[in-house]
């Protein structure tokens, strides 16, 4: 299979290795051994090392976007790779030659969600009618919104996470001499615990006003019963007008034998494994009086023309029935309440 080759810039040389060949097989028993032993450079518990190595390989796909030609990039977010650090870098190098993928496809999964979500952000703070001034990026990580988001001049962006991937986030910031383009506040919680809400109105949020929340990458590393407590506890926060935005698993990606091999790869490096789907994110939202529209990656990524090539971005789709089912392990969800 013909691997797509990114940009020739000297930035990318590490990628356009990856691309011409995969190394001898105990040589990639090595990189595995190696990377399992990286810390994710965030100083973080054991408990939490997974959640750092995931972190810093989206980090380091959103380096990739940020490094092409301005022309063609969707984004950028220069400190990314900072951010992803080695961790970051030589996980997601070692995905394109265990798993024999396309690292270009490996980056639209990301930048279409990416985009996605900035453009619920974007249209939800420019409107005027429910006005919205609050944002809430829950699970922040290497997220940089707050810092290459263009804002209203009052809009209040609340950003959460763990307390030393918070503290990672600040010292690469402020290394990059990155200023915020919003009033930023920076939460340090544990989403899946009890505290965090009380936490965000502590730091200012305020639930009579309508706001905006971004979850991109979170649900799907919280447990069903953790899931639907977060949501229910979001929907409390939010006044009528308030949208919600991310990103979560159907079923099939837990029973679709062709990923069988990425996802033990995921483990064997030590990176947060999956935890929960929603077979219908339009039903399991109106749950909590969200009213929801849900697109699949295959129609994103048309959308905003960043590529599309088989499950999650894999080429591993073999039949037109093939193709379909497979564009339809992610699902992207915008929901107002």
């Amino acid at each position: 299979m013909k691997r797509e080759t990114l940009s020739s810039s000297s930035r990318l040389g590490f990628l356009q290795r990856v691309n011409r060949c995969s190394p001898p097989q105990h040589c990639r028993s090595q990189r595995r051994a190696r990377i399992r032993s990286l810390s994710p450079t965030m100083a973080i518990s054991l408990h939490d090392h997974a959640l750092g190595k995931t972190a810093q390989f989206i980090a380091a796909c959103r380096a990739v976007e940020s490094d092409k030609p301005q022309e063609t990039r969707k984004f950028s977010e220069p400190w990314a790779r900072k951010f992803a650090s080695e961790t970051g870098t030589e996980l997601l190098r070692l995905v394109a030659e265990e798993y024999s993928v396309s690292l270009q496809a490996i980056i639209n999964i990301i930048t279409a969600r990416t985009c996605f979500l900035d453009d619920v952000v974007n249209r939800a703070t420019s409107r005027e009618s429910p006005k919205i001034r609050q944002v809430v990026i829950a699970a922040v990580g290497g997220d940089g919104r707050p810092y290459r988001m263009r804002f209203p001049d009052d809009v209040v962006v609340f950003e959460m996470d763990l307390p030393d991937v918070m503290k990672f986030r600040s010292k690469i910031f402020a290394e990059a001499q990155a200023q915020p383009t919003c009033d930023l506040r920076s939460i340090e919680v544990d989403l899946a615990k009890d505290g965090w809400a009380e936490a965000l109105v502590a730091a200012g949020f305020d639930p009579s006003e309508p706001s905006v929340w971004t979850m991109e990458g979170l649900l799907t590393y919280l447990t069903e019963e953790e899931c639907k407590k977060f949501v229910s506890q979001i929907a409390t926060l939010c006044t009528p007008g308030s949208v919600i935005c991310g990103d979560v698993y159907s079923p099939s990606f837990f029973t679709r034998e062709s990923l069988a091999g990425f996802k033990k790869l995921w483990a064997d490096f030590g990176a947060a494994p999956a935890c929960s789907s929603i077979e219908d994110p339009k039903a399991f939202f109106a749950e909590f009086g969200f009213q929801t529209i849900v697109k699949v990656y295959k129609e994103l990524a048309v959308e905003l023309d960043v590529g599309f090539s088989g499950i999650l971005g894999f080429p591993s789709a073999h039949s037109e029935q093939e193709e379909k089912n497979s564009s339809e392990t992610n699902y992207y969800f915008e929901a107002t309440k």
